[in-house]
């Protein structure tokens, strides 16, 4: 038995894939197939609301339904080989994707919807065109004709349904406080390099007493004074750089806050404040940061989803789901008399 990509074919090739047969089991294959497709894709975008919302764990539920709707969108040409199954496969997924931010439906959903379907359908048809048109089931030219459109397709899909969340979700800020809390203790270290002795922690009085008593400690003549003098020197500077800290987020800083908790409601506020026209140039830069962001991680995310359908793709080769079989074709051709 033919092992897959291990076996050696040396005429044409048909792979006897779980479409090609029309049984009830080829059928339950191919269900199979665009049930775990559409699963994941719900899953994604489910995840990914849940996480616009809250602000919690759910992004990493969501990259990780992002890892199987991939490996799964890859493996689809393998094994469905009817145009129309395919179509609807992606159809269903994008529906699934996409559903679970139907609230936010505007002529941009409807665009956004059209493109992502069109993306993936344009991938998985490359695909399949191109496993009709070898003469042997190689397995990575099909995953670079694939994947790079589902990347695509799924970078469009966060990027812009983001942006449509941020736009219809007038109280709520781009990014949620316990988020932002997390993302500033990460970067903890790099903090406490520029701004010795902070701690996120502290309230925004105390980290602004440590930045001023650091700036004052290096004056000669701030040593010299007497303790009283330095006390209060360092409560009339501590107010000075609160109120130019305040200026430079553009809105007031409480002192009675964490670091992190204060500084979130500052740029809260200040983006409250910004016109709408404003806050729309805000969105589409979040959108446009977003899709970029990912992109720039397309090529290690080629790898890992490659490496992790090709083991899939062997497995299923293995367990008997579909073998690979070899077939003559004949083909018409015109000739002169």
């Amino acid at each position: 038995m033919d092992r897959g990509l291990l076996g050696k074919q040396p005429a044409a090739v048909s792979k006897n894939s779980a479409s090609s047969s029309g049984n009830y089991s080829s059928q339950i294959k191919v269900g199979a197939l665009i049930f775990f497709g559409t699963a994941s894709a719900l899953a994604l975008g489910y995840f990914l609301r849940d996480f616009l919302l809250w602000g919690n764990s759910s992004l990493l539920y969501s990259s990780l339904s992002a890892l199987v709707f991939l490996v799964v969108l890859v493996l689809q040409p393998f094994f469905i080989d009817s145009r129309e199954a395919l179509t609807f496969a992606v159809l269903f997924e994008t529906l699934a994707m996409t559903g679970n931010f139907v609230d936010k439906i505007s002529w941009t959903f409807i665009i956004a919807f059209a493109v992502i379907f069109l993306t993936l359908l344009s991938g998985v048809s490359n695909g399949l065109k191109d496993l009709e048109e070898s003469l042997k089931v190689r397995f990575w030219p099909i995953v670079r004709a694939v994947l790079p459109k589902g990347i695509v397709a799924v970078s469009i899909f966060i990027s812009i349904f983001s942006v449509l969340h941020f736009q219809t979700e007038p109280s709520k800020f781009l990014i949620s406080e316990e988020t932002f809390s997390k993302v500033f203790s990460i970067n903890t270290p790099l903090i406490q390099t520029i701004f010795p002795g902070i701690d996120p922690i502290m309230t925004m009085d105390q980290a602004v007493k440590v930045m001023t008593q650091n700036q004052l400690n290096r004056l000669p003549e701030f040593q010299s004074l007497p303790k009283k003098a330095q006390e209060q020197e360092l409560k009339k500077q501590s107010n000075l750089l609160l109120g130019n800290l305040s200026q430079y987020f553009g809105a007031e800083l409480n002192p009675r806050l964490s670091v992190s908790s204060a500084i979130f409601e500052a740029l809260k506020k200040k983006f409250e404040s910004l016109p709408d026209n404003i806050k729309t140039l805000v969105f589409v830069g979040v959108g446009v940061l977003i899709f970029l962001t990912i992109e720039a991680l397309a090529w290690p995310l080629k790898v890992i989803i490659g490496f992790l359908a090709f083991l899939v793709y062997e497995i299923l080769m293995t367990a008997k789901f579909a073998k690979i079989t070899v077939e003559t074709r004949s083909k018409e051709i015109i000739t002169l008399d």
